[in-house]
């Protein structure tokens, strides 16, 4: 009736069905999905850290060093101290002591115009004082 490769395909189709139905008990796993971040991206932001659309691309300390790069260029600041506080952007400039009040707020206008264009994303406030 049913040669010897007719046994042989009788027995693989049986182990497979063994093989696919031992794989349907009911075992309890802890695996979950996660849901991809809602950043019209589909969670890539996430992963590509020089992405800016990501959160950490921007950092204070990237910030901050943006600032000074936009102070550099500007003479007569002794130093400076900036302060981030959410959307504002507080810049206390420290001038040098021979500074006449003319000069200070040219300093000022000027450090203001360098830094907002530098960072538009904050609202730039810059204040200006000398210390002996």
């Amino acid at each position: 009736m049913l040669k010897k490769s007719g046994y042989l395909l009788l027995a693989a189709i049986l182990l497979i069905q063994l093989g696919l139905m031992g794989g349907c008990g009911k075992k309890e796993t802890n695996m979950k999905t996660k849901a991809y971040a809602n950043d019209g991206l589909l969670g890539t932001t996430g992963g590509y850290p020089n992405n800016p659309a990501n959160p950490s691309y921007h950092t204070y300390a990237n910030d901050k060093s943006l600032v000074l790069k936009a102070l550099s260029p500007i003479k007569g600041i002794r130093n400076s101290r900036i302060i981030f506080r959410g959307p504002d952007l507080i810049v206390n400039l420290d001038l040098e002591p021979e500074t006449d009040i003319e000069t200070a707020m040219q300093i000022k206008y000027a450090a203001f115009g360098s830094v907002s264009q530098m960072m538009p994303r904050y609202r730039v406030k810059v204040n200006v004082g000398k210390t002996s």
